[in-house]
């Protein structure tokens, strides 16, 4: 499902959840487990990846001049 969402081959999406796992050092994804869930270390990963991909859209923005900087 992840694979067709995302318009690649499910190999791909192992081949990119194993290269996060090994990058991390964590247990991701219970690897055992149909449908794939994630593991509590995932769920934070994930977590911290979607306030990175906040960033970085906002970062897109101010560099298009198209927002002012948000204040923390």
């Amino acid at each position: 499902m992840a694979a067709k969402k995302l318009g690649i081959t499910q190999s791909a999406v192992t081949k990119h959840i194993q290269n996060l796992e090994r990058w991390s050092q964590k247990v991701l994804v219970y690897h055992d487990s149909v449908p794939t869930k994630l593991t509590e270390q995932g769920e934070a990963f994930v977590s911290v990846a979607d306030n990175v991909v906040d960033v970085m859209a906002e970062a897109r923005k101010l560099s298009a001049g198209l927002a002012e900087p948000k204040k923390t």
